[in-house]
């Protein structure tokens, strides 16, 4: 309540009717603590019972224990009640603009960021109009807010980061005693069906023989060393866009994943981690990507020179960098990915989808005799997986010429055992 308390002078300052909240408490033990048990009605006329956690063990339960705790008690109480009057004045959009400003320094910069988009972008932006006071959040306010988040064709991690946000935001408010009722722990999040079906579809992959194919179409596009990187060393394009000339050993032949950069709106915001520990590995360079990553070198060296003042210097060495320095932008490089296949053709596809071609082909690689050409562990530790289950979930797509072979093999082996049993009669 004293932390609030220091940051919310102007939340409290708002000139609303105040609701009169009279509060009864009484000490009671449970699990060999007291806790102080609350009894009011809210705002609806609703009788409300909260225990509040002392944190002070039992140890005789006397009414003299009791009486000793009665500071403790008033205390409690009066808190509880002044939250109860603070909070009907404040709007959960306020609160939650509060949070994010007291609470930024806690978390990483691209962290940091990307709350303060999701509070701006998509809480604020909802919630604003509807002028829901932080005690008067319900549930089914919540889940409403989901729902809409889908309708508006969110995918369900994007939600769920929303929901992450949204969350941080209600413990708080908890924590400092400004709500009673949680009404995050509470609501439930149920994807439509219908969009459990979009998203199942929006995940897309070069096939074997389409490969050849974009590269020619980007060949002579400034996107075509990327393009290329990504569809061979499956990286992620936070992972592209984050690599750096000090990972990368073009004498040797080699190539560390171990940065990143990530867009948060306008910007792109440089990282030192990667998504997960599995995600930092190296690769040995063929001799065509050696070949692109020095001619990429070159051209750089020479914009630099050609631009001279006016070259954006960065901080840190990027292998991909514009003409003039700045670094790219996944958003726009995903427009101009989509523009060159489109113009030529070819379906709308991401750039992350470069990364699930480097899988699909690993996973659908075959030998002569029709052996898996590698192993499970081998695509998991090239792809930067926890598990091979993360793999084979989500990649596990078969070619449509080893699909049609399927049911052939079946009768095969079908007629394989019908000969044997013929036989052995």
């Amino acid at each position: 309540m004293a932390l609030f308390a220091q940051h919310c002078d102007n939340a409290r300052s708002i000139v609303m009717k105040k609701q009169e909240f009279k509060v009864k408490a009484t000490l009671q033990k449970k699990n060999n603590f007291w806790y102080v048990v609350c009894d009011y009605k809210d705002g609806d006329g609703k009788r409300k019972q909260p225990w509040l956690k002392t944190g002070i063990p039992v140890k005789t339960g006397s009414d003299r224990e009791k009486n000793k705790l009665a500071p403790l008690l008033e205390e409690k109480r009066k808190e509880l009640e002044l939250s109860l009057h603070t909070s009907s004045d404040i709007l959960f959009v306020d609160y939650a603009q509060q949070w994010i400003n007291d609470n930024a320094f806690r978390y990483a910069e691209v962290t940091a960021e990307r709350y303060k988009d999701v509070i701006r972008s998509n809480i604020i932006k909802y919630f604003k109009p509807l002028k829901l006071k932080l005690n008067e959040m319900t549930k089914k306010d919540l889940e409403s807010f989901y729902q809409h988040l889908y309708k508006e064709g969110k995918k369900s991690s994007t939600v769920g980061h929303i929901r992450k946000v949204v969350g941080n935001i209600f413990h708080a408010a908890e924590d400092n005693e400004l709500i009673v009722d949680n009404p995050y722990s509470k609501a439930k999040c149920i994807v439509p069906t219908e969009v459990k079906n979009n998203q199942k579809s929006r995940f897309d992959y070069l096939r074997a023989s389409e490969v050849n194919t974009v590269l020619e179409i980007v060949r002579s596009n400034f996107l075509y060393p990327m393009v290329y990187i990504a569809i061979n060393y499956g990286l992620r394009p936070s992972e592209l866009l984050g690599l750096r000339w000090q990972s990368v050993d073009l004498e040797h032949g080699k190539m560390m994943i171990n940065f990143s950069a990530v867009q948060v709106r306008s910007k792109m915001v440089y990282k030192k981690t990667l998504k997960t520990s599995y995600s930092y590995r190296s690769f040995m360079l063929s001799n065509e990507a050696i070949e692109i990553l020095k001619n990429v070198k070159i051209e750089q060296e020479r914009k630099e020179k050609y631009y001279g003042n006016s070259y954006h210097k960065q901080e840190h060495d990027f292998v991909f960098l514009k003409p003039n320095g700045e670094p790219y932008h996944e958003g726009a490089l995903n427009s101009s990915f989509q523009r060159a296949l489109e113009k030529n053709g070819f379906r709308k596809m991401r750039l992350y989808d470069l990364r699930h071609t480097c899988c699909s082909l690993m996973i659908n690689a075959r030998t002569k005799e029709g052996n898996p050409l590698f192993s499970s562990r081998e695509i998991m530790d090239y792809m930067g997986h926890g598990s091979i289950d993360t793999t084979m979930n989500i990649y596990a797509h078969v070619e449509e010429k080893i699909q049609n072979e399927i049911p052939n093999k079946i009768v095969a082996l079908i007629n394989g055992k019908k000969n044997e049993r013929d036989t052995a009669c």
